[in-house]
């Protein structure tokens, strides 16, 4: 018999009487379940949450399984990963210097404060409303769009692999129960054509927050979150890299281009890397010049 390594056993107890679910004994089953297969998706990595990105297998490689699928008409790239990777940054950065897609950043701000998530509230009232508005932001931005011919390209800032990595977290910590994980996702209004998971370690996201992260209460950005997160991140990445192929990205079919980069690095080597891999995503959707 395989043993849940660490603490994640008794970490399993304690979400399971935090959560307070209607089945306790059933929510801890699936809890177990939960927490070993994210180990075991560690193991088969080789990978824990202390080991340099550099030793993560394919990192900094764009995995494709398009076969040679041109990306339709409208399709999104999807900007995923840790808190304080720079996702917001190289998307202001990429708005300086390019003009070849649109970009959405998340849309949580459009969100009034008083209904985002309280103790009183369903905790996935903040990112279902998310969802919404992104949806809106993209059909308002295609059907506005001069040329429905042309392939419109959206470089969507938060994502499915986010909420997915996110909503196991919760999870794994007890503030959801494992009825809210059988929640489906909305699907995006149009296909998603690659992901970009950019990662940092749980403590240098905490570093990156301290330093330069706005003031106040910070309920995601500490530590043991951070792991939780990350852990989920990686768990992600091992399934899609073992068979990316047959991993069904929300209803649109398996996940044709997939990348996952190192951003542990400065901002401008971060930006660069992050650059380059847009690039090359967007020249591999466009069909072959005659």
């Amino acid at each position: 018999m395989k043993f849940l390594e660490g603490n994640r056993y008794n970490s399993a107890l304690q979400a399971n009487s935090v959560t307070r679910p209607d089945h306790p004994s059933d929510n801890f089953r699936y809890l177990l379940d939960h927490h070993y297969q994210t180990q075991i998706a560690l193991e088969r990595l080789h990978f824990d949450v202390h080991t340099p990105l550099s030793k993560l297998p394919t990192i900094d490689t764009i995995i494709d399984r398009a076969e040679g699928r041109l990306a339709p008409p409208a399709y999104i790239i999807e900007l995923c990963g840790m808190p304080k990777a720079g996702k917001s940054t190289a998307i202001t950065r990429w708005l300086t210097f390019h003009d070849s897609l649109h970009a959405i950043e998340e849309v949580n701000h459009l969100i009034p404060p008083q209904d985002r998530h309280t103790k009183d509230t369903d905790p996935f009232f903040y990112h279902y409303a998310t969802e919404l508005l992104n949806h809106q932001v993209i059909k308002q931005y295609i059907s506005s769009a001069p040329e429905p011919s042309q392939q419109i390209p959206i470089l969507l800032s938060r994502g499915t692999l986010d909420k997915i990595a996110f909503k196991r977290a919760l999870f794994s910590t007890g503030r959801i129960s494992s009825l809210s994980m059988r929640v489906p996702h909305l699907p995006p209004p149009v296909p998603t054509y690659a992901v970009i998971l950019c990662l940092t370690r749980p403590d240098v996201s905490f570093d990156r927050n301290e330093r330069y992260g706005a003031p106040g209460p910070k309920p995601v950005v500490n530590l043991t979150f951070l792991t939780q997160l990350y852990e989920q991140y990686l768990r992600l990445h091992q399934e899609i890299v073992a068979d990316a192929g047959a991993f069904a990205y929300q209803t649109h079919g398996p996940l044709p281009l997939y990348v996952a980069l190192d951003m542990e690095g400065t901002k401008d080597e971060s930006y660069k890397k992050l650059e380059a891999t847009i690039l090359a995503i967007l020249q591999r959707a466009k069909p072959a010049a005659k």
